[in-house]
């Protein structure tokens, strides 16, 4: 009674799948930014599988979400990133959270183009059926965005307003 499959394919600002725009994972060769062994693809390969026994493949993207593992600062956390990672090159961007992990600041107009480019990516280079945004929200009360909401938020009464507007901004585009 299958029909679908849903496929993370972006756990943490990372890929699963031939990408310019991210490393790949380190759940799929060990090492962040290190391709599979073999030129293995995994989104391709399920893809193929999928569409060969008539199930939809639908990508499943986490968006802000950079690392996983809580660090102690935020030099720290950037420290477990690949040198060709993305966030370093969006520092400005990405906001150190009390879970001592990294997120991109949804606030961020230039997060949100970042984000549309990798999900165009997806589009463009696989046959999905479909895309689908998870925890796609802040991650917690105590979120350090205060630049943004002062650049941003002008027609926003309280952060909270403005946060939710982030979020659906994203949702949208």
């Amino acid at each position: 009674g299958l029909n679908a499959i849903f496929l993370q394919v972006r756990p943490a600002a990372d890929a699963l799948y031939q990408s310019e725009l991210a490393p790949w994972s380190s759940v799929v060769s060990g090492v962040q930014g290190q391709a599979p062994d073999g030129g293995f693809d995994p989104l391709a390969y399920f893809v193929d599988r999928c569409h060969a026994q008539g199930l939809e493949l639908h990508a499943w993207l986490n968006p802000y979400r950079i690392t996983r593992t809580a660090a102690a600062s935020r030099d720290e956390a950037f420290s477990l990133l690949c040198d060709s990672h993305p966030a370093r090159q969006l520092a400005e961007h990405v906001v150190f959270h009390s879970d001592g992990c990294l997120y991109y600041d949804p606030g961020k107009p230039e997060v949100r183009q970042h984000l549309l480019a990798i999900a165009r990516e997806i589009l463009e280079n696989y046959e999905v059926d479909g895309l689908h945004l998870d925890d796609y929200f802040y991650p917690g009360s105590g979120f350090a965005d205060e630049e943004s909401y002062r650049l941003y938020g002008g027609g926003f009464a309280e952060g909270g307003d403005f946060r939710r507007e982030a979020v659906c901004r994203l949702v949208d585009s």
